[in-house]
């Protein structure tokens, strides 16, 4: 593992925390899909915290992801981050990576339940979760991003959920 990769899952989990906290805030009627859409988020940045820490990449074959690119400027179809074949992608390299890094073996079905949720939570018309979906959700996120945690900090760093995930300066 190289710092920078340490650096880079640290900044993920950090999104993974955030997006829990918005999960959280978004808790109340009629946002319960926001809230399922925000815990799905939180459960995919965990996985690409674990999968850049391991070095693993996990875009489609034919994907062009353009460094350089940032919101506001024109992007070719093929660049998109977040395409359905980036997505599987990452829930197949999380599946391969997950056992390895000693999360229980149903994890990745989650994170895939999890992703599914969000994207019917984001892409329905009508309202697809209601309270108590929203809340299994959101402890669901919350124990995978847990889990993921451990497994990328250590038992003891991610133990304290109450400090915040700061990236390390690199020793010069």
């Amino acid at each position: 593992m190289t710092s920078i990769q340490e650096q880079r899952a640290r900044l993920r989990l950090n999104k993974a925390r955030a997006s829990l906290e918005a999960a959280r805030a978004l808790m109340v009627a009629p946002t319960w899909d926001d809230a399922v859409n925000r815990a799905a988020a939180a459960a995919l940045h965990a996985a690409r915290a674990l999968l850049t820490l391991r070095g693993i990449r996990f875009t489609a074959p034919n994907a062009k992801i353009d460094p350089e690119w940032r919101p506001g400027m024109t992007r070719a179809p093929a660049a998109e981050r977040f395409a359905a074949e980036t997505l599987t992608a990452l829930l197949d390299a999380f599946e391969r990576t997950a056992p390895a890094a000693g999360l229980p073996a149903d994890t990745a079905q989650y994170l895939r339940t999890l992703a599914e949720d969000g994207h019917d939570a984001d892409q329905s018309d009508a309202a697809a979760f209601d309270e108590s979906e929203a809340v299994e959700s959101l402890d669901t996120a919350e124990r995978l991003v847990a889990a993921v945690a451990r497994a990328v900090l250590g038992d003891d760093a991610a133990r304290d959920a109450t400090s915040p995930l700061t990236v390390k300066k690199a020793e010069a």
